[in-house]
């Protein structure tokens, strides 16, 4: 089974895409900021990341620098999940090396499409 690791300061957000990835059979951990998801992705190495942007303590940006600097953790995909689009965030996040930057009102066959296509693994139906 594999892992996804769930970093968002909104508990409601951050419980149901939980449940949601549970359904689909993945494992899945949570962070409510980006200080915390960085320790936990060291200690489980998660197989994707699913990322706020904008949060307390540390935000997404943050964590990303910080993540490429650690070669035992920089290759592990990210998607950013994001309230607001801004096309400057958008655009420094993606040159960070982010997997992929969406909306939060993305679709949830579509998340779980893109999850996929990252770990090449099919969702189940």
């Amino acid at each position: 089974m594999q892992t996804i690791l769930i970093i968002e300061d909104n508990v409601d957000y951050r419980v149901n895409l939980a449940e949601i990835l549970q359904d689909e059979l993945y494992y899945t951990l949570e962070a409510e900021n980006g200080l915390i998801g960085l320790a936990m992705i060291g200690d489980h190495l998660p197989d994707l990341i699913l990322c706020d942007i904008d949060m307390p303590i540390m935000t997404g940006v943050e964590m990303l620098v910080l993540m490429k600097q650690d070669t035992r953790i920089s290759g592990i995909p990210i998607i950013f999940i994001m309230g607001h689009t801004n096309e400057l965030t958008r655009k420094h996040v993606m040159g960070l090396g982010a997997g992929l930057f969406l909306a939060k009102t993305v679709l949830i066959g579509d998340l779980i499409k893109f999850i996929y296509d990252l770990l090449n693994t099919p969702p189940v139906q």
